[in-house]
């Protein structure tokens, strides 16, 4: 298995640059071109990040485990658990956790010494964004 993990600021910028890690992790994994869970992988680091930068306003750390799947983890100084709403045609926020739900095998979150850590698990098997079912 292999495990990276980084550090990064509550600011928007952080986001960006959780995505650019955690593509860089996969690349260097991919033997050949990109790591067909890359472009899946991205969209959840992205919307876990945005979520601790919006809502927990703290500091934030992301890992990411590879074995034969991905699992993208955020870790972040709140306590409060992440909420999967429901989705009405009209909002305009509140579609991050929906998002991961769709994208993930599975996903769930712990409570930690110092907040709560939000997980997603990509399947090598399954359908990744990109790719058809």
């Amino acid at each position: 298995m292999i495990r990276r993990h980084r550090d990064f600021a509550p600011t928007p910028e952080s986001v960006g640059a959780a995505r650019g890690f955690v593509s860089a992790v996969l690349s260097e994994l991919a033997t050949t071109g990109l790591h067909p869970l890359a472009p899946s992988a991205r969209l959840v680091v992205s919307e876990l990040a945005s979520n601790a930068v919006q809502h927990a306003h703290t500091p934030f750390a992301v890992e990411v485990c590879c074995d034969p799947g991905v699992v993208i983890s955020v870790e972040d100084a709140s306590p409060a658990p992440p909420e999967l709403r429901d989705q009405s045609p009209n909002a305009l926020r509140g579609r991050g956790l929906f998002l991961v739900d769709k994208m993930c095998e599975r996903w769930g979150f712990e409570r930690t010494d110092k907040g709560k850590r939000v997980w997603g698990r990509l399947s090598a098997t399954g359908p990744a964004l990109g790719t058809p079912p």
